[in-house]
């Protein structure tokens, strides 16, 4: 199987690295918290964070850093995907709900695909 290329990984990496910087910016947590954008593909957004400085008392991942990240990812789709198709607007969770099945452990990474 061929190797991926930098540019499937990491389309537009100049809007990536704007995207996170601005993260960084405007939510400080999300630095604090470790966030690195992963991969983007022009469809599929990816984005992790450390393990270690986002747990709990239980070494499992704290549910508020989970939820950052998934926030994140999906707010960063969106706002790509805007770039990519040339619109503007103003992107805003309304609301959102999140179910734990499990204490979740390991490196964690968000996955928004479309």
């Amino acid at each position: 199987e061929p190797v991926a290329t930098l540019d499937d990984i990491l389309h537009r990496g100049d809007w990536c690295a704007q995207l996170q910087q601005a993260w960084y910016e405007h939510i400080p947590l999300s630095e604090k918290m470790g966030v690195r954008i992963q991969q983007y593909t022009g469809q599929k957004f990816i984005t992790t964070m450390p393990e270690t400085g986002n747990q709990n008392p239980h070494h499992t991942l704290f549910a508020g850093s989970l939820f950052s990240l998934a926030t994140l990812t999906g707010w960063g789709l969106i706002w790509l995907m805007l770039r990519e198709r040339h619109l503007g607007g103003t992107i805003i969770l309304a609301d959102a709900h999140i179910r734990y099945s499990k204490p979740i452990s390991g490196k964690p990474h968000a996955v928004a695909d479309l």
